[in-house]
């Protein structure tokens, strides 16, 4: 068997190869050693390109957290090799801002706590940002043959029939 042992603040610690036989006993001696906890608060402040979360640094082992924030990507369990923030140090709760979101985009967002033991993750949480709105008129560079999938067409009355097009003019004034 594999052991894995773990609690809020402290290291876990996996023992591999662990033998034990139906109905015996097994008695193992485990030092917990501390370690940084942080958990991820809930999006918020979803629009199409923002989006607000934060965490909360609810210890810091054994040496003092230095950085803390938020990191997102379109991947599962994002690090802080990718996008993220830097919303200060030490323990306590903080508010991270989220920005440079595609609009219509899944993505997962997690809290991370650094300090000299490394950088732990909080949990993941995902979003989907808006699809966003605009005024008319405006002007819209697609890079394809067809609307983003997050626009729709609407139309009431009788014997309507829409007419879209779409051209590959530069700001409809040619090329």
């Amino acid at each position: 068997y594999t052991l894995e042992i773990s609690a809020p603040c402290y290291l876990t610690q996996t023992f591999s190869n662990q033998t034990i036989t139906d109905y015996s006993s097994f008695l193992l001696n485990v030092q917990l050693v501390p370690g940084t906890g942080v958990t991820t608060t809930a999006v918020t402040e979803i629009t199409s390109n923002t989006a607000t979360s934060g965490g909360n640094v609810i210890c810091e082992g054994s040496s003092p957290v230095t950085a803390r924030g938020v990191c997102w990507s379109s991947l599962i369990n994002p690090t802080i090799a990718g996008q993220h923030t830097t919303d200060g140090s030490g323990a306590g709760a903080f508010v991270s801002y989220i920005s440079g979101l595609s609009s219509n985009s899944t993505y997962y967002v997690r809290a991370y706590a650094t300090n000299i033991q490394g950088t732990v993750y909080g949990e993941n949480i995902s979003f989907t940002t808006g699809c966003g709105t605009t005024s008319l008129p405006f002007t819209e560079n697609f890079t394809g043959s067809a609307f983003p999938s997050c626009w729709s067409t609407s139309v009431t009355g009788t014997g309507v029939v829409p007419n879209w097009s779409v051209s590959n003019t530069t700001n409809a004034g040619g090329s």
